[in-house]
């Protein structure tokens, strides 16, 4: 009778064991030729579930590199988005999160304890089993799940926020890039008319029309203009490869580039301020007192700790006795779990109550930055609009007038190349810092235009 009960609870025991292995007890009774099939099986779910945590798989280095793109003012996003490195980065880790977010929530697997106890002296077996099982309340678990999913949207928004900031610096860079384009030309063009002006002159000495005072000064003009273009196209060189590396690549030849329209509108568009509500900037913050609140629901809810529920059974043996001797089972059952007496978990919630007391705090703060930034940009960009329509309708056209009427007279000798060559100085000199201003305004108006999400930059 003792051994019939025993086997019982063998059984009972190997159940278990049993139940966690027959997977790879079945793999195992396989024949050879199944199992490089279900091996095939087996790689390709697992492929297909990283697939489905990761996404499409991002580009390598190489790959990234050697890639030739065309940037404009429209698709610097997309790139950004695609090749940028620490997008790239960020992208991986809402990746990891997303995978994690699988298992927010899920229980802890069950503890099994086998055990043998053996007395020397009395020659006795004592056989154990025992089973615990770590209980997760739903209100804890839900505030797990909340956590995650919270997570994942405050790296969303951080990632579109990483892609909100590199794309505006891409576009200042660009408008750089197109300053300097037309700045060459202008240096070119002034270059070429000094050199006209400087074969002329030498004409004009040698045939005793022109005095030699002051003859190096269309040499020194023609140096400095020179110089001007090297350093003008060392800037150059160093603004491509400081946006080249935006895109994750080091040659900047592997960037084509669309130089957006030099126009500066008559007008700066009013736009409503509330749009403010939709700047990534803005997301990230509430999405940061979201977190915050989901962590003081988990706070709350681990003032009571997880109870365990425990099932164990034991079966005495003496070795060398008559079939049928009765041998002492027991079950055993219980439950355990912690008291908050001394420990309620108060002082963690107080402090994230204060986590996201600052996270609203910021909230504010960013909510007033971005108001103040709004006014701060227009009033600028009006002042520059100003200074532009009086450069161009009075300055520049002064100008012109001069060099025009200093052109008529040197045909009629009345007045010397040099003046003529001054006045064109000043002229260009002028255009020069209207770019310089124009250039300034079309920054300032791509950041005005950004914080409301529009692309009024082409």
């Amino acid at each position: 009778m003792a051994k019939k009960e025993l086997n019982i609870n063998l059984l009972t025991a190997r159940y278990f064991s049993v139940k966690y292995q027959f997977s790879i007890r079945g793999y195992l009774m396989l024949t050879n030729e199944l199992k490089p099939l279900l091996r095939l099986f087996l790689i390709g779910l697992s492929v297909l579930h990283i697939n489905q945590v990761i996404g499409e798989t991002p580009k390598t280095y190489q790959e990234i590199e050697n890639e030739k793109i065309e940037i404009s003012m429209e698709s610097i996003p997309h790139y950004v988005s695609e090749l940028n490195p620490e997008i790239i980065k960020a992208k991986y880790f809402l990746s990891e999160l997303h995978a994690l977010d699988k298992g927010a929530g899920i229980w802890t697997n069950p503890t099994i304890q086998p055990g043998v106890i053996r007395n020397l002296n009395t020659r006795e077996y004592n056989l154990s089993f025992g089973v615990s099982q770590k209980l997760l309340s739903s209100h804890k678990r839900k505030s797990q799940q909340s956590i995650s999913s919270n997570k994942i949207s405050l790296q969303d928004s951080a990632l579109y926020l990483q892609i909100f900031r590199a794309s505006e610096e891409a576009r200042d860079l660009l408008i750089h890039l197109t300053s300097f384009h037309k700045k060459e030309k202008l240096l070119m063009e002034q270059l070429d008319n000094f050199e006209k002006l400087l074969a002329l002159k030498t004409l004009f000495i040698s045939q005793g029309e022109e005095s030699e005072i002051n003859a190096g000064y269309l040499e020194h003009r023609i140096f400095l203009k020179k110089q001007e273009l090297e350093n003008l196209k060392i800037l150059n060189d160093t603004t491509r490869a400081d946006l080249a590396l935006i895109f994750g690549k080091s040659a900047p030849n592997n960037v084509a580039l669309v130089f957006p329209d030099w126009k500066i509108p008559n007008t700066i568009p009013q736009v409503d301020l509330s749009k403010l509500e939709e700047h990534p900037e803005i997301k990230f913050r509430k999405s940061q007192i979201d977190l915050a609140h989901a962590q003081i629901r988990l706070e709350k809810n681990r003032k009571y700790t997880d109870p365990t529920l425990m099932a164990e059974v034991q079966s005495g043996i003496v070795e060398d006795i008559p079939i049928g001797f009765e041998q002492e089972t027991s079950f055993r059952f219980g439950v355990s779990f912690q008291l908050p007496i001394w420990n309620d978990n108060s002082h963690n919630v107080k402090a994230k109550r204060i986590m996201a007391q600052q996270k609203e705090a910021s909230l504010g703060f960013t909510k007033n930055e971005l108001k103040t930034r709004a006014h701060s940009l227009r009033r600028n960009l009006e002042t520059l609009l100003h200074n532009i329509n009086n450069t161009r309708t009075i300055a520049i056209s002064a100008s012109e007038k001069r060099v025009e009427s200093l052109n008529k007279f040197n045909k009629n000798g009345v007045a010397s190349i040099d003046q003529v060559a001054r006045a064109q100085t000043e002229h260009f000199e002028m255009e020069l810092s209207l770019l310089s201003i124009e250039e300034q305004f079309l920054k300032l108006f791509n950041s005005y235009c950004s914080l409301f999400q529009i692309n009024a930059i082409h």
